[in-house]
Order: C-alpha cells, then structure tokens, then sequence
C-alpha cells in the first residue's frame, strides 16, 4: 500500500532531481513562449512543485486531518526544495536560489488551495437538481 501510494510522489521527486542535476537545461519542448518570459524559471518551480504538492496529498491519504495532511504537504515539499537548492549548488552553472524556493513553496501552496478547493467546487458543479 505505501509503494502504491508513494511511487507517483518519489518519482516525481527523482524527476525534479534529474533535471535538477542538468548544468544547462534544454527548452521545453511545447513551451517556447514560456522561454522568452524572464521569470520563466520561476514559473517552472511553481508548476513542478504543484505537481509535488498534489501528489504529495494524494499519497498521504486520508490519514490525516486536512489541517495535519496540509502542514504535512507544505513540510515535505519546502524540505524538498531545501534540499534541491543546496544540491544544485553542486551542480555546474545552477546555482542555489532563495527566490527558488519561494516559488517552491508557491507551488505546494496552489496545491493545497486546489485540494481544499476541490471538494466546494465539486458541490457547486456536480449538485443534483431536485
């Protein structure tokens, strides 16, 4: 049941190490006007730590309280980031970035806003008429 619940997390993890690990990171392929944005590398923690956020979450099941699972997505998910900045000191050409993990951060807090939204919203659309 752990591996279940915890490979989508651990291998998105490895993922973000991987790329992580790059000296120079190719385009991605799909978003070249992201490429032409100055903030662009900014945008790309949000959107990946999102995506950790989330599947963080969904591997703590429901366990927790929501306030508990929430702290507990936030914790893991900045500790991540920790962790990948000071790796990426090691790495040639990266650099370790306060304002990376920031936007680490961000993106495990869109991630919690969307799970706490998620069940109001799914109220309000998928209500049955009377």
């Amino acid at each position: 049941m752990f591996v279940r619940r915890w490979w989508p997390a651990l291998g998105w993890m490895a993922l973000i190490f991987i790329i992580s690990s790059q000296p120079k990171l190719p385009p991605i392929p799909g978003l070249g006007c992201l490429e032409e944005l100055s903030s662009s590398d900014k945008i790309k923690h949000v959107a990946a730590y999102a995506v950790l956020g989330w599947l963080v979450w969904r591997a703590l099941g429901d366990r927790y309280s929501r306030g508990a699972r929430s702290l507990l997505v936030l914790a893991i998910s900045v500790a991540y980031g920790i962790s990948d900045e000071i790796h990426q000191k090691f790495v040639p050409n990266r650099t370790c970035d306060i304002c990376d993990l920031a936007a680490d951060a961000l993106g495990a807090c869109i991630a919690l806003i969307a799970m706490w939204a998620k069940p109001r919203l799914q109220t309000i659309f998928y209500r049955k008429s009377i």
